[in-house]
């Protein structure tokens, strides 16, 4: 009787530690990040993001739940006393992230055992393919990059591209399954937060060609440095095959620096004096249009992708396209047919207002590119924010300059969360925002009400980047 006593306390444990085990699931499995930030795990009901039950996480909760039935096991096998029962249940469900710190540290060898035959086979797999292997690296533009060349080159080839923004070596195995026999191009997109990540997907992919989009502070919090984000960029110039190309957005400063430094076979796109760049750049709430001059051949191209950052995007995978071989005329009528990413400057309509949804661009050049389209609007102008994050000892200054810059272009500002509260308050401050026009809001519900509160016929509603539960 007492194995359906620890059971059935260890089922309720299990229920409690929801918020717990998304945390640890949106820190990315990373036991440090989680015991680190514990003290911020939001426990609410309006949550954004719910528990994703991977194989990998179904694997933790097993073994989560024999360690919290194996303690409640000799509890009620020495313990008969109702209270004292109760008082170790509170003490149990206090120290849960012990628990669950436990589980993690049983289930890794397993893990890491399961994650290296993945990418042995996906290794052995790669190597054997005869198609083109493209990899995308950078701090942001990765997944624009990669879904405007996949959407260039699929009319002149069998292309598969990283769905979403798989860009982890699972994401690379899971990307790998997706190759058939017909696939002539794969585009891989390759993310990292620490050094040595990068050269991991590149062995794991072994590219024939590399792209570097722009190269910022993203992740800041975790590289430490801007130095330390460049050496970790470069890691696909160190380890792509020697016979291997690069190709450079050289728009970005950070990113020139690098094609400088780079001695494999090179191409410098988006700067005059490459072999791509564009001027007389025009747009409006409607989208761009600019003259895109690639290899001495010049074309004036419109799109409904928005924004100067979408501009070198587009460069930049249009570059790639035409090393690949696809005709110069095939790609300005390719990007003319492009659509705009899901909510990345992506723009919804409803019956009152606009929406500009820029949820998913979670970087300072992005922020500032979507409040330049949102200064091209007419209308009352509203922002909602959260702010930026994983900005180590640069998040107050960044966001402080992210207030001033909204107080420039917005009417109205609605804050979200408490991250970011404080300095984002006070760069508005500084602009004399009114402060009689600023809002905030904790959760989804929350936000929802306010809007139909701020919001009316005509205005024009950014959302910038949205955090995942696991920021208050």
């Amino acid at each position: 009787m007492f194995v359906l006593y620890s059971v059935f306390l260890a089922v309720l444990l299990l229920l409690i530690s929801y918020p717990y085990i998304k945390f640890y699931q949106l820190n990315g499995y990373d036991i440090k990040l989680f015991l680190e930030n514990i003290f911020y795990c939001p426990f609410r009901l309006d949550d954004k993001n719910s528990l994703v039950f991977t194989k990998r996480i179904i694997r933790f909760l097993c073994v989560y739940f024999l360690i919290l039935t194996c303690v409640f096991i000799p509890i009620f096998l020495y313990i008969t006393n109702f209270w004292l029962i109760l008082l170790d249940f509170v003490v149990v469900a206090i120290l849960l992230p012990i628990f669950i710190s436990l589980a993690h540290l049983l289930v890794a060898p397993f893990e890491k055992g399961v994650n290296n035959y993945y990418i042995f086979k996906t290794k052995k797999f790669l190597k054997d393919f005869k198609g083109k292997k493209i990899a995308i690296v950078g701090s942001y533009g990765k997944t624009s990059v990669k879904n405007i060349l996949n959407e260039i080159l699929k009319d002149s080839y069998e292309t598969v591209a990283s769905p979403k923004n798989y860009n982890t070596p699972m994401g690379v195995c899971l990307t790998t399954k997706l190759i058939s026999k017909n696939t002539e191009v794969a585009i891989f997109e390759m993310g990292a937060r620490r050094k040595g990540e990068i050269k991991e997907l590149v062995d794991i992919v072994d590219p024939d060609w590399g792209i570097m989009t722009a190269v910022g502070e993203q992740h800041i919090e975790t590289f430490n440095d801007l130095s330390t984000i460049k050496e970790t960029k470069f890691e696909l110039v160190k380890n792509i095959k020697l016979n291997g190309k690069v190709v450079f957005n050289c728009a970005s400063d950070n990113t020139y620096e690098l094609y400088k430094k780079c001695d494999k076979t090179k191409f410098l796109a988006c700067k005059k004096g490459g072999i791509s760049w564009f001027e007389n750049l025009e747009y409006s709430s409607d989208g761009l249009s600019f003259d895109m001059i690639i290899d001495s051949k010049k074309a004036r191209v419109k799109t409904k992708l928005l924004g100067k950052l979408n501009c070198q995007n587009i460069v930049l995978a249009s570059t790639v396209a035409y090393l690949l071989g696809v005709d110069f005329e095939t790609i300005c009528k390719k990007i003319e047919t492009l659509n705009p990413i899901k909510s990345r400057l992506e723009i919804i309509e409803n019956k009152n207002f606009v929406i500009i949804d820029d949820s998913y661009n979670a970087n300072i050049e992005g922020a500032e590119n979507a409040l330049e389209v949102l200064s091209s609007f007419q209308g009352e102008k509203i922002v909602v924010t959260s702010g930026l994050v994983e900005l180590g000892s640069l998040q107050y200054e960044k966001n402080f300059n992210l207030g001033k810059q909204i107080g420039f272009v917005a009417d109205k500002v609605l804050i979200m969360n408490e991250v970011n509260k404080k300095a984002i308050l006070q760069g508005l401050k500084q602009t004399g925002f009114k402060m009689d026009n600023v809002w905030f809001a904790l959760t989804r519900f929350e936000q929802k009400e306010v809007l139909k509160k701020i919001t009316s016929k005509g205005c024009v509603v950014l959302f910038q980047n949205d955090l995942p539960d696991n920021y208050k």
